[in-house]
This record gives C-alpha cells, structure tokens and sequence, in this order.
C-alpha cells in the first residue's frame, strides 16, 4: 500500500505515521511520509483492517479499509486542528530521533518567542552537538560545517536568520544525509509553514556598548496565491581601537639574526557593509521554482602603528573595497515513482580593490590591487526511493571561476586565472533492518585551471563517504563513519605575484601547489530521554600533501608562500552534554580534546582542553542566558599555535507584543582578552601577545519590532550579515 498524505489546502503532510492494524487493533505494520508527503507500506498479510492516519498539527483519522488489487494506493487527506496555528507547549523533551534517524527538533512556546530569526532560535534548542555562533550565524556539526535548508532548499545564513520564527514547526538535523541532502556534511533544516495570502515586516537594530558598533536591518515577506516574496537587508558599521601587539617577530637569515620588538599598537580599524536581498518563490504540486537577486557593498579600513623600543615605528595602512553581485534561479520537479530532480544554478561577480602602504624610518612600500572575480556554480542531484527502505541518489556539481587582477608595487603586474571543478557523486541507502541503516556514496571530483600564459593544469582525485547507523534501545544510537575526499587549493594561493608586508618580509603565492588528499574515520554515540541528550564522537583525520606556509630567504628578504610537502594528523573527541530539568530551564555542556600534528620538512604539534557552559531560563516574558568558555589551543595550516583567551558573558530578553528586547554584556571587568600566537619555523618565526578591544568587557542592546498585514501571518525577528565573499587576492595578513 502506498500514496500521499496532503492537508486540506493541498499541501504535503511530511512526518505523518500511517499505520495498519486488524480488525482488533492489534498492530500490522506502519510508515513514515517523506518531505513530498508519500508513504509506502511494502509487506503485510491481511486484506481487511483498519488504517489510522495521524500528523503533527492534524486532526487523525481511524477508517476501515478492504484491498481489492495489489498494490493499493491510498491518498489521505487531513484536516488541521483548530489550534494548529497556536503555540505549542512541550511538556516533554522536545528532541526526538526519527525512524530513519535524523533528529526532530520542537521548538517550545518560550525558545520561539524569545528568538530573533532562525539561528538564534536554533541556538536557543541547544540541540547536542551542534556549535551554533550567534554573532556570525556560523552552524557546525560533528562531521564539519552543517548545510542550512528551509524546506528542502538550500539556503544562506542571511535567509535562516530572516526567518519568521512563529512559522518555523520543527528544525531537522541529519547526521547522515540521505536523498536531496546527498553530499553534505551535515543538514540543518527549517521546517516552516506557508501561506497563500497576507505579509508581515520586520526592523531590528543593534547597538554595542564599549565601541563604536552596530547593526540595522530591515524584512518583509507577502504572499499571494503560490507565489511568495521576501526582501531584507541591513547596514553594519564597527570601528575601534586597532588591537595592541607586545612580543617579537624573528628573522634567521644566513648572513645573521635579527629580532624585531614590539611593544605596542596605536590606531584604528574601521569596517562598514550594507546589502539587499529579494527571493521570489512560486509553489505549485509539481514543483518549485525560485529566483533571487543579492547586492552588497563593503569597505575595511585600518591605520596602525607598531613601537619599536627605541621608539621608532612601523607604520601600515590598508584599505579593502567590495561590490558584489549575485543571482539565483532554483527548481525542484516532483516526478513520478517518487522520483524528485533538483537544480540550482548561482552566478556572482565581485570587485575588489585592495591597497596596502608599509612605512618605518628606512624604506616605503606602496601595493594597489584590482580585482575581477566571476563565478558559474551548476548543482544537479537527482534522488529516488525505491520503497521504505532503498534510496538512491545522484548529484553532480559544476564549479567555474575566472579571477583576473591587476597588481601595482609587485613584480607581476596582472595575474590571470580560470578554475573549473566537478564533482559526481552516487549515494545508495539501505535499511538492513528497523535497527540498522548503511549509507555508501562514492564519487570522483576533477580540477582544471589555467594562469594566463602558462600550462593547463588537471587533477583527479576519487572520493567516499560511508556511514553505518544503529539504534539501540532507550534512546541510543550509534554511527561510524568513512571518508576519503579532496581539497583543491585557493585561487589567491595560486597566483604569480608578490606583496610585501615589509622591507624584510614578503609574501608570494605557488601556482604549483598539489592536491590535498583527506582520510577520516569518526564514530558517534548518542542518547535520548525526556530530560536530556548527550552525544559523543571521536575523530581521526589524516590529510595529506597539505598546504603549509613556508618561508626561504632571497637576497636580503624573507619570501612566504605555500608548500605541499607535509601531512596532517588531527585527533578530536568531544562530548555534548543537553539537560532540560524543568520546561522553562536548559543547561548545556560541552567539551573535548584535540590534538594538530603536522609532519613532513616542517613539523609543529599542539593539544589542548576545551569546555563550554551554556544556560537559558525562562519566567513568563523574560529568558536570562549565561555562557562561559574556557580557553583553547588550536593549530592551522600556519603551522602558528593560536591560544584563545577565557570568554564569557550574559544576556537578558524580553518580550512585548510585538517587540522584542535584548541587553548583553560580554567578558565584564575585563579591559581586554588576550591572545597568544606563536610559530616554530626556523626562518622566520614569532611570538606575541594580542589584546583585543572587541574581545574585552562589551556590550550590545537589540531591538526587534515585528508587524504583520492580512491573514494567517503573525511575526518575524531578523538579524542580517553579509554573505561571504571569497578572498581571491593575495592580501597581507
């Protein structure tokens, strides 16, 4: 027996339980409709029965049934409850794990309201094992950075923190992503209710507390019939005291040493970017179709000034401008036999302009930089399910980018690059039982990319994800997982030019830079009860030929660039620890131990402990949230020990009507948090400390005021930032 199950109004019941008893209700057998709202009960053994059909927000229903053919398609149709469009109160845990097993988070009535989009109500779930930055919107997951999805649709932190939080039902979060998901790390998707009529708008704004800081940011959203637009946008400005620089950078040349001592930093940064986006979308039965238009605009700027103990200086000045442009056009076909076939296809164009001025008592330095960056993405995954279950699904990605820059100060004037990259990939899914699910996908991905006037370059690498799920009693779950992939280099580590940082240092990129070929293995355990979910992983990723700054003198300066002759060891555990004693209270721990080792003509190893404590509690209109961070040592491809200082902070929200108000403090009575940044390569090598201003004792006041406009629409919350835009120019750093 198979079909759909569709509300009144047409639309796709996904998550309803269609379920087969006798006529003594004794239990038969039972399904789950997928994201299209399709079910498929594949084998049981009698003709007569009962069927009871229930959904999430749906009144059930309980009919008898008789199958006269072999297979019997049944369609359903559900009628909402009454108080479908009201709040929810859950009384127990709000995050379960499916019968496929993805989580299913439910957001309660408190985490919604006291929520400014749909990172921050994500943050507010405290789903274990998901990091979630509430500042950059940045989303992480056990196996790397999680893809956000609203619907089915893959979408950008601008358009997850946009979302309305009343309309979000429930956020999904697959460890092991399967069928339209197929390729990515990790998925978070927003479930989110939509309509055929009405609007709402929003305007937020943020102010800091301790520097010059903040942000102001507009939406809105009407819907008519099938077809929905959204527009939003915001202006973020930051300026502050440059951070402070004490410690000493070391230059081993052969003809001697020389130690440069830093004992200060005056000077100011300054940052300021806007930007726009609208989305048009039209829904009907049969497909998707989407289209939509992004612009920004942003311009850094910095003025500092190193002392030296004999009281002269270093003086650097930089200047960054972007523009950008971006255009959308996505569609989804639901095709026949529970077939689907999406397609996203992404064009941007930016250009930047980059200048650069070293000066001290001896020499000047001058670098401008002109930069025209195109980008073609092409994203095709087909998907079919076989049954309840088999899957099968096919994805192919088409990556083209052409960069030319004009440099001015460097020894190469103009640097010309074009990149094409696929990806082809199958992934295949198997329900071995109700208690076991196997994944495997394997795929191949081929780089080409050409320098103006030199070679054709081309590399193919094979690649392999396979993971295996089990469910075990009270809640548990465990999942092991194998990778093999790639890393093909960044387009401004590839190119020919020069830039120096000063009159000893200059920094060169290295067209010639392998392939960077990745292993690991990773296995996760997790537990589930009302009041608390815990899950635990360990990690081992070895990558080899990976890119690592290296340093040679010529002549009487220290050249950087990037060599290809080391390998990576990276071990990770850490555990996540979700405790919800009572309703209106969630306590957060979580913690781990990692461990950088690189081997090769340079090696560099660091380990270190990390912990974080996150609290919410919510009285009527108000919720308080607490955090602290320990500090941390990590280790990048700089082969530079980074330690991270103590960090902590609290908040108080409050809500309204149809306002919504936060007050924050980050890191009180501290003046400012320092970093430590040492490196160990024999040439050239430091180590100093780094107070930041915007790492010390801050704080922030946000308003939110959400309006709405004809039926079925309530309320959304908003907090915007730019869409990253990739670095293709080599900068100083």
């Amino acid at each position: 027996m198979n079909g759909y199950v569709t509300s009144e109004n047409g639309e796709r019941v996904e998550f309803a339980i269609v379920k087969i008893m006798s006529s003594d209700s004794s239990y038969i057998a039972h399904a789950m409709t997928d994201s299209i709202g399709f079910y498929d009960i594949s084998e049981f053994n009698i003709n007569d029965g009962i069927l009871q059909i229930s959904a999430f927000g749906y009144i059930p229903q309980t009919i008898p049934f008789h199958i006269l053919t072999n297979p019997t398609i049944k369609n359903f149709f559900l009628q909402p409850q009454s108080n479908q469009l009201k709040e929810v109160t859950i009384t127990g845990n709000n995050i379960i794990r499916s019968k496929d097993g993805h989580l299913i988070a439910l957001p309660t009535k408190s985490e919604k309201r006291h929520s400014f989009g749909g990172i921050d109500l994500l943050a507010n779930i405290m789903i274990p094992g998901i990091t979630v930055d509430r500042i950059s919107g940045a989303v992480s997951a056990v196996f790397g950075e999680a893809a956000l999805y609203i619907n089915g649709i893959k979408a950008t932190i601008p358009e997850v923190k946009a979302l309305r939080v009343a309309d979000i039902v429930k956020i999904e979060y697959y460890d092991t992503p399967t069928n339209q998901y197929v390729g990515e790390n990790a998925v978070i998707n927003y479930v989110v209710k939509q309509y055929n009529s009405g609007g709402f708008g929003n305007i937020n704004a943020q102010q800091n507390i301790g520097f010059l800081g903040g942000n102001y940011g507009f939406s809105g959203k009407i819907a008519h019939n099938n077809t929905t637009i959204q527009a939003f946008g915001d202006y973020n400005i930051n300026q502050m005291e440059s951070d402070r620089k004490d410690g000493y950078i070391n230059y081993n040349f052969k003809e001697g040493h020389y130690k440069e001592q830093i004992v200060g930093i005056d000077g100011k940064s300054r940052t300021n970017n806007g930007s726009i986006h609208i989305d048009v979308t039209n829904t009907t039965k049969a497909r998707t179709l989407q289209g939509g238009i992004y612009l920004s605009n942003s311009d850094a700027s910095s003025n500092t000034v190193e002392k030296q103990p004999d009281n002269s200086y270093q003086n650097k000045n930089s200047s960054d401008r972007i523009n950008y442009i971006a255009t959308k056009l996505y569609t989804r076909f639901i095709l026949v036999k529970k077939q689907t076939l999406d397609i996203n296809l992404n064009g941007s164009y930016a250009y930047n302009k980059y200048s650069y001025e070293f000066d001290n008592f001896s020499s000047n330095y001058q670098t401008r930089t002109s930069n025209d960056l195109w980008n073609l993405d092409l994203t095709t995954t087909y998907t079919i399910k076989f049954n309840s279950n088999n899957s099968l699904a096919a994805k192919f990605i088409n990556l083209y980018k052409n960069n030319k820059a004009q440099y001015s100060g460097s020894n190469i004037p103009s640097s010309e690059l074009w990149s094409n990259e696929e990806i082809f990939f199958v992934q295949y899914s198997h329900k071995v039982s109700d208690k076991v699910r196997i994944s495997f996908q394997p795929g191949i991905s081929a780089l080409q990319y050409q320098q103006k006037l030199g070679d054709k370059i081309s590399t193919f690498s094979p690649r392999l994800d396979t993971r295996l799920t089990v469910n075990l009693p009270q809640g548990q779950y465990i999942v092991t997982s194998c990778n093999i992939g790639n890393s093909f280099p960044n387009i401004a580590s590839l190119t020919t030019a020069e830039q120096p940082v000063n009159n000893l240092h200059v920094i060169r990129g290295n067209p010639y830079i392998d392939n960077t070929k990745l292993y690991k293995l990773m296995t996760i355990y997790g537990k589930n009860t009302n009041k608390f979910g815990l899950q635990a992983i360990a990690q081992y990723q070895y990558n080899h030929h990976i890119p690592i700054s290296s340093y040679v003198q010529e002549d009487n300066v220290i050249i950087e660039s990037w060599s290809t002759d080391e390998d990576a060891h990276y071990f990770n555990s850490f555990v996540s620890f979700s405790y919800r004693p009572i309703k209106t209270v969630i306590l957060q721990l979580s913690g781990g131990y990692n461990l950088y080792n690189y081997t090769g003509v340079q090696s560099a190893k660091t380990h270190g402990l990390d912990c974080k404590l996150d609290f919410i509690y919510y009285y009527h209109n108000v919720a308080l949230n607490a955090f602290i961070n320990t500090p941390q040592k990590v280790m990048g491809m700089d082969l530079a020990r980074v330690e991270t200082p103590w960090k902590y902070g609290a908040r108080i929200n409050y809500n309204i009507g149809q306002w919504l108000i936060e007050i924050g403090i980050n890191n009180p009575f501290l003046k400012g948090n320092k970093y430590g940044f040492k490196s160990y390569n024999q040439i050239y090598n430091y180590n100093y400390k780094l107070t930041s201003r915007s790492a010390g004792c801050s704080g922030f006041i946000k308003l939110a005021f959400n309006f709405e406009f004809g039926k079925h629409i309530k309320r959304s919350e908003i907090e915007k930032q730019k869409i990253e835009i990739e670095n293709t120019i080599l900068k100083v750093h």
